[in-house]
């Protein structure tokens, strides 16, 4: 058929991941928005996310 097998079964994971940094970036500016890029950064390491300072300043 000319179709790989890793292609037909492969399911992208990282747009579940993406929305929720997204909506955790959110809540936090609206709980404290004060806060810059690297305040929320560190909120954000400190609750469990692994994500980078460009990363937050994006989302922002």
């Amino acid at each position: 058929m000319g179709i790989n097998r890793s292609g037909l079964y492969y399911k992208s994971k990282t747009n579940n991941t993406k929305q929720a940094i997204k909506n955790h970036i959110t809540k936090v500016f609206e709980h404290i928005p004060i806060y810059g890029e690297k305040k929320v950064h560190q909120q954000l390491l400190e609750d469990g996310y692994k994500v980078s300072l460009n990363t937050v300043a994006r989302y922002r």
